[in-house]
C-alpha cells in the first residue's frame, strides 16, 4: 500500500468556511460597532452606559393578567 491509497487521518476534523465565517465577523463587527457608540454617547451625557440583557425566548410566552387576581373568592 503506498502512501496516497491510504485515507487521510484527518478526515474528522472540521472544514472551514471562509464565507460563514466572514458573515460572523462582519455582524459581530457591526454590533461591537452599535455598543461603543452607544458607550460614547452615554459618556457625552455623562451617564453610565449598561447594556440591555436580551430576553430570554421562554419570556415572550409569558403575558400579564388582563384582570386582577381576586384572592378573597376563595
Amino acid at each position: 500500500m503506498s502512501k496516497s491509497e491510504r485515507p487521510s487521518d484527518t478526515s474528522f476534523r472540521k472544514t472551514w468556511d471562509r464565507t460563514e465565517y466572514a458573515l460572523k465577523a462582519a455582524e459581530r463587527e457591526s454590533h461591537t460597532k452599535e455598543e461603543s457608540k452607544a458607550r460614547f454617547e452615554a459618556k457625552a451625557q455623562g451617564k453610565k452606559y449598561y447594556p440591555r440583557a436580551s430576553t430570554p425566548p421562554d419570556a415572550k410566552e409569558t403575558v400579564s393578567r388582563a384582570a386582577r387576581l381576586d384572592v378573597s373568592a376563595n
